[in-house]
């Protein structure tokens, strides 16, 4: 019952996003957000996809509130592929929130994740995270 009330929950959120590029998305990131974390397959493809979108509208805060968990879980993971995916959708996405207000309930965990990413043994992971942190200055 409680898997079922936080999809109806993520579902609603995912249905007042006011991105168009990021509504097109939705139904595909609650479904890395709700089943990404056992294949690792479904996060990978739903940030290849973000990758792949060109923005031309604002993100907003429900648009946050989908992406930002998923990039978390990016930054957390083994793959230099997939820290790096991460770190250049924080940078690529923090040029395009309107208000600044909507990403400040996800910084005091995406900060820490970068900085941890920060000292990644990759060399490119590094960069695309030093970048990041550019954006956000």
């Amino acid at each position: 019952k409680v898997k079922e009330a936080a999809r109806e929950a993520i579902d609603k959120v995912g249905s007042i996003i006011t991105s168009p590029e990021l509504k097109a998305l939705a139904p595909e990131l609650i479904s890395a957000l709700t089943d990404g974390a056992q294949h690792e397959h479904i996060t990978k493809d739903v940030l290849d996809k973000l990758l792949g979108t060109s923005f031309v509208h604002h993100v907003d805060a429900p648009s946050l509130s989908l992406v930002c968990p998923l990039v978390q879980r990016a930054l957390k993971e083994r793959s230099a592929e997939m820290k790096r995916k991460g770190a250049q959708i924080v940078g690529s996405m923090v040029i395009l929130i309107k208000d600044p207000k909507d990403i400040q309930p996800y910084l005091p965990s995406l900060l820490p994740a970068l900085k941890v990413t920060l000292m990644d043994p990759v060399p490119d992971v590094r960069a695309t995270v030093a970048k990041a942190f550019g954006t956000l200055a």
